[in-house]
């Protein structure tokens, strides 16, 4: 629940901090929210359908190089990918490590929360998840 309040209000929180306002005198637990789990990401523009959620995203396994496509929602929770993840690979959701190399260069760890959608991490199609045997 918590992480749907602070994803629901990041894009008043963001405008909030930049431009300072009454943000926080109506969520006064925000602040210490987003100490608890983390930044929000700026929030995701509103998509239509879901033919325009779809992403495809390529799977790559570390030890074996193996790689497969998939297309998935944007909505994709990062534990239904490490399903997929274990049906492919047969590494146990538990013993993987998921990453992603954003735009920024920055290397970018998914199985730290896997509550969190792939929206959240701001993957786009076409991109590249690597996993590893933790």
């Amino acid at each position: 629940a918590e992480l749907f309040y602070l994803k629901y209000f990041a894009s008043d929180y963001h405008a909030a901090s930049t431009a300072g306002g009454a943000f926080f005198t109506v969520h006064p637990r925000y602040k210490d929210l987003v100490k608890e789990h983390g930044e929000p990401g700026q929030g995701q523009p509103k998509i239509s359908s879901i033919k325009e959620q779809a992403i495809v995203v390529t799977i790559q396994g570390g030890e074996s190089g193996k790689t497969f496509t998939k297309k998935v929602l944007r909505t994709t929770l990062v534990k239904n990918i490490q399903v997929m993840i274990q049906r492919q690979f047969k590494i146990a959701p538990k013993d993987q490590l998921i990453t992603w190399i954003d735009p920024t260069n920055q290397k970018i760890v998914l199985t730290e929360d896997p509550t969190r959608d792939l929206a959240y991490y701001y993957i786009k199609s076409d991109c590249i998840l690597q996993v590893e045997r933790q």
